[in-house]
């Protein structure tokens, strides 16, 4: 039963970012081990927490149907034992990456592109947020 309500209550996630940072990390007891770390172009099993919903609707992650089983698939964990990540200055993020073919099956995929075609292109920096000067070449 415990693992029906699981199954319902969380959903599997990339991140949309065409870099490899970190888009979310939070812990949070309705995740899949009590935390949550969605980067790179790895997928993860996450609740539908409000930061993940927020996440969602900004387009910073898309929602992808569970990945088969190989070795881009994450093993679950029931412990991790992590630091949260420093914000870091930066610049306006480029959304839209393109899915793995290895994390999400042919079928779903032009169903995830067209989500993404809904999405901002981009998010800006948050205000307050140092931006590093352009280099002078």
């Amino acid at each position: 039963m415990a693992d029906e309500k699981k199954e319902k209550s969380t959903i599997w996630v990339v991140s949309n970012r065409k870099d490899d940072r970190v888009v979310l990390f939070e812990r949070d007891p309705a995740h899949p081990g009590g935390e949550a770390f969605v980067g790179g172009s790895g997928p993860a099993e996450v609740a539908k927490t409000p930061e993940v919903q927020r996440l969602l609707r900004e387009g910073l992650v898309v929602q992808i149907p569970e990945p088969p089983d190989n070795r881009k698939k994450p093993v679950p964990i029931d412990d991790v034992n992590a630091r949260p990540a420093a914000a870091q200055p930066g610049e306006p993020v480029k959304l839209g990456r393109e899915m793995d073919p290895e994390v999400v099956l042919p079928a779903a995929v032009k169903d995830i592109e067209a989500k993404q075609k809904s999405l901002p292109q981009s998010i800006p920096v948050p205000a307050g947020v140092v931006v590093p000067p352009a280099k002078e070449k």
